[in-house]
């Protein structure tokens, strides 16, 4: 396959899988405000296929060239989005974010849930070598985990759910999976 392919930590997938697991059945029967809802439901179906349509015509080359297939692509697709995309809006904005905005406020929360995200960024070793790690990627890595947060945390309050930061969050990897 070409270009770019996103590799995960067998570790760090367990644990965020885990504390997923943990915080559902922790909280049966208050899914609701971890973000899980049917509210916006269909409007994220159809963003998601939205998104996979453009992702699709944007590697229709490589399917063209069979470079990679469309099954290999969407079987991709899914398991990022269910296994990595999902498990981290769900840990940072559906439990994470409402935790730390009621406990310090809605900014000092958010940039502090920004701060963290960025860190696990960081924490990736796919992301970066420590040993090239400089002042500045540490500044960039942060502030795109708080812009990020911002963002998804906005998308999360007028939705109501973590489907549509989940799904355009993967839509970017999508275009960076081959």
């Amino acid at each position: 396959m070409a270009g770019v392919l996103l590799l995960r930590p067998v570790p760090a997938f367990l644990y965020s899988v885990l504390f997923f697991l943990f915080i559902c059945f922790r909280n049966r029967k208050k899914l609701h405000t971890l973000g899980l809802t049917t509210e916006h439901l269909k409007s994220a179906l159809a963003f998601l296929a939205v998104v996979l349509a453009a992702s699709l015509l944007f590697h229709v080359r490589h399917f063209l060239t069979n470079q990679t297939t469309v099954i290999t692509f969407l079987s991709q697709a899914a398991f990022y989005l269910a296994l990595f995309f999902f498990t981290e809006e769900f840990i940072f904005r559906g439990y994470l974010w409402p935790r730390l905005v009621k406990l310090f406020g809605f900014h000092p929360g958010t940039i502090l849930c920004g701060t963290l995200y960025g860190l696990l960024i960081l924490a990736n070793p796919g992301n970066y070598h420590f040993e090239t790690l400089t002042p500045l990627i540490l500044f960039n890595t942060l502030f795109s985990g708080i812009v990020i947060q911002y963002l998804f945390s906005l998308l999360y309050m007028k939705f109501g759910n973590i489907y549509v930061s989940t799904i355009l969050r993967a839509g970017v990897y999508f275009f960076i999976l081959l």
